[in-house]
Order: structure tokens, then sequence, then C-alpha cells
């Protein structure tokens, strides 16, 4: 649950209200309605692709494998783990 609410907190700036911009009726326009959600979404894909690897790493930190053992090969377990940490991966592969 943590990390939704990490990828979806509101970014600094932005709100869930209704639109500063109105119509003669004083309803809120569909444009400003547009507008706003996409610039929503375009601050959040900043910041997810900015936080993406450091999500990562907190995950694997907070998970913190047991399979992983003195004997264990290293390369062969980064491999079969590349799907879930694969910017930690592409790291530990170089």
């Amino acid at each position: 649950m943590e990390e939704y609410w990490d990828l979806h907190r509101l970014l600094p700036g932005t709100s869930l209200g209704t639109g500063d911009a109105t119509n003669a009726d004083g309803d809120s326009t569909i444009e400003s309605e547009y507008d706003r959600h996409r610039r929503m979404l375009v601050q959040q894909a900043i910041y997810e692709h900015n936080a993406g690897w450091a999500a990562e790493l907190r995950r694997y930190l907070k998970d913190m494998p047991e399979d992983v053992t003195k004997d264990t090969d290293i390369v062969q377990w980064w491999s079969k783990h590349s799907s879930i940490y694969p910017t930690l991966a592409r790291i530990a592969m170089d």
C-alpha cells in the first residue's frame, strides 16, 4: 500500500480540485479539465522517472532476499530477479 501512495501522491503545485477556468455559466470548461489532467500526468511521469530507481532500491532493501547465501551464484540470482529489480540487476551485472 505504501508503494502505491509513493507512486500516486500529489506533486507540489497539483490538486484534485476543480479548475479555475470557467465559462459564462460559471461551470468548469472541458479544456481546463483536460489541461490540468495532462499537466498532472506529465509532472507525475517526471517524478516517477526520477524516483523509479530509488523506489526499486527501497523495495529491495525492504525485502532483503533470504535465498542469498555465501554459496549463491550472484550472477544467476540477479539474472533470475532482473524482472523484479531491473535497474539494480543492470548495475549488478555490469
